[in-house]
């Protein structure tokens, strides 16, 4: 219930994700800056470019439409969330990437790549790209951006990620546990 839509308008593509050395290449943040080189009318977003050598690497590529902010707290992030219309997830490798389910969550369109957790929750609410793959993610993006519905993709998170469906789940297997 606290990631939401809002009536708000959307014009960002947002992703979140620390920059650090790693995480340039691990979560696709140098693909998503030259992603929105491809794209100059579409106003980007990455949130977690805290100070440091990293971020000023990654600012030093950015293209002017591509806005670098620290980390934000809960009702910060929130806010940024319902100011995007598409939420990218290119990474190398990854777990389950909460901060995609949450912007799903608020209606984001997603855009990712098939590794671990991704392909969980777009399903199909969203398109996917190749790892590290610049011109199919500003093509997924703009198609993203301009036909994508983040209604599906908020009405897939309710449906398959919602804390009662969760309880219920840990509930079934751990009655099985016990029965066994």
């Amino acid at each position: 219930t606290f990631f939401c839509p809002d009536e708000g308008p959307r014009a960002n593509v947002l992703t979140v994700g620390y920059v650090t050395d790693v995480n340039l290449r691990r979560k696709g943040l140098e693909t998503f800056v030259a992603a929105a080189r491809l794209l100059p009318d579409v106003p980007f977003v990455l949130v977690g470019a805290n100070p440091g050598p990293s971020t000023d690497r990654l600012r030093a590529l950015a293209p002017p439409n591509v806005r670098l902010v620290p980390g934000r707290s809960p009702p910060a992030l929130l806010e940024e969330y319902r100011r995007a219309r598409v939420y990218v997830q290119v990474s190398r490798y990854e777990g389950f990437p909460s901060a995609l389910g949450e912007a799903m969550a608020c209606g984001c369109v997603p855009v990712g790549t098939r590794v671990a957790g991704i392909p969980t929750l777009i399903g199909d609410a969203g398109p996917y790209v190749a790892v590290e793959d610049v011109e199919g993610t500003a093509a997924a993006i703009r198609t993203a951006y301009g036909t994508g519905d983040g209604a599906a993709a908020r009405s897939r998170i309710v449906e398959r990620f919602s804390l009662e469906r969760r309880r219920r789940t840990l509930r079934e297997l751990l009655e099985t546990v016990v029965a066994a």
